[in-house]
């Protein structure tokens, strides 16, 4: 429990910064998803705007560790149910916030030109931004794993754990097979797949033809690369000392639990410099040229969803937030979504059926 509670307030901590923040790393001439003045955040009604949304930011954020410190008073499933639904709470009150706020800044939108406005489109390779031969670091974390777990298998006892309790007690057991001792191969696999999928749908977002545009989508796909990297790894580790604990009939060390909140922090850490250097579409590296997505703001419900059936482009720059989002207008869209939601979903199903 100790440990679901340090991670959670670690979440909690995290979010509250990136939402901080986030006036400040968005566009200049962009508040709230709303095309705005770029000197509006300068001015006393702009500047009252965002000290507003920071309040907010410190008011959800204390409701939310009240709630996670009074989860520290329960035992058993209530505490459980409290932490796994933080993450949701703040996900939506943060949302709702957002598309209050969204509205208010409507009033300071630029008047718009009257012509039929989509986000231009710049064809781009996943190989401009990264290396194909980078893709074999991943795929050596793999294939480290699977070396380690061949090696370990003779050892396995025809039925043995696979997961343990927040006491530390076996609750999980598989019966020994070569699919179940290789079952965290495939869920690496799955996640390199889906991960590298990411990566290359995001080249084909569209986007300004610019230099800044550029630097803020080669920092968005190498940052998923470096997460791909650390979350295959954790997980290959994970895999070897739990196999191993098996062999032996011993818990997880305890120096598993605290590597994987390292891991959580430095994740968390890599995202934060990289999108504070960064900015919005990398508006930072040139902040003289960072103007417009050439999206209409009546396209953005909420400032959060775009839908804009004049638009060809499926895949469009996130106007709320850091990376991109889908056009919701456009059937290729859907299709994108399912695809990779279905990923995580088979690979959930598999872990069950271990179970």
């Amino acid at each position: 429990m100790p440990y679901l509670i340090s991670v959670s307030f670690i979440l909690l901590a995290f979010i509250a910064i990136m939402e901080w923040l986030l006036p400040t790393l968005q566009r200049p001439d962009n508040l709230f998803s709303v095309t705005v003045a770029p000197d509006t955040k300068r001015h006393p009604e702009g500047r009252a705007m965002i000290a507003r949304w920071r309040i907010s930011v410190v008011a959800t954020t204390i409701i939310c560790a009240l709630l996670m410190v009074l989860a520290i008073y329960f035992t058993g499933q209530a505490a459980l149910l409290i932490l796994t639904l933080m993450p949701v709470a703040i996900a939506l009150s943060q949302t709702v916030i957002y598309t209050l706020f969204h509205h208010q800044a409507l009033a300071f939108s630029l008047p718009s030109s009257g012509e039929e406005r989509t986000a231009p489109l710049v064809p781009r390779r996943y190989a401009e931004y990264l290396a194909p031969w980078w893709e074999a670091v991943p795929l050596a974390i793999i294939g480290a794993s699977t070396a380690a777990i061949a090696w370990l298998y003779p050892g396995l006892p025809a039925v043995y754990p696979i997961h343990w309790d927040l006491n530390g007690q076996a609750n999980g057991f598989a019966t020994k097979s070569i699919a179940s001792a290789f079952l965290p191969i495939w869920i690496q696999l799955a996640i390199w797949l889906l991960l590298t999928g990411i990566g290359v749908l995001l080249v084909q977002a569209r986007m300004a033809s610019t230099s800044v545009r550029q630097v803020g989508r080669r920092t968005m796909i190498r940052v998923l690369f470096i997460l791909k990297a650390l979350i295959l790894t954790q997980l290959g580790v994970v895999a070897v000392v739990t196999t191993k604990s098996a062999i032996q009939g011993t818990q997880p060390s305890g120096a598993v639990l605290g590597m994987t909140l390292g891991f959580v922090i430095v994740v968390f850490a890599v995202v934060l410099v990289a999108f504070v250097r960064a900015g919005q579409s990398g508006w930072r590296s040139d902040p003289s040229a960072a103007r417009g997505d050439g999206m209409p703001d009546s396209a953005w419900i909420g400032g959060i969803i775009y839908f804009n059936p004049a638009d060809s482009a499926w895949l469009v720059e996130r106007r709320g937030g850091y990376g991109y989002t889908f056009n919701f207008a456009r059937p290729q869209s859907w299709l994108a979504l399912i695809g990779i939601l279905l990923i995580p979903v088979v690979t959930i199903l598999l872990g069950i059926k271990r179970h």
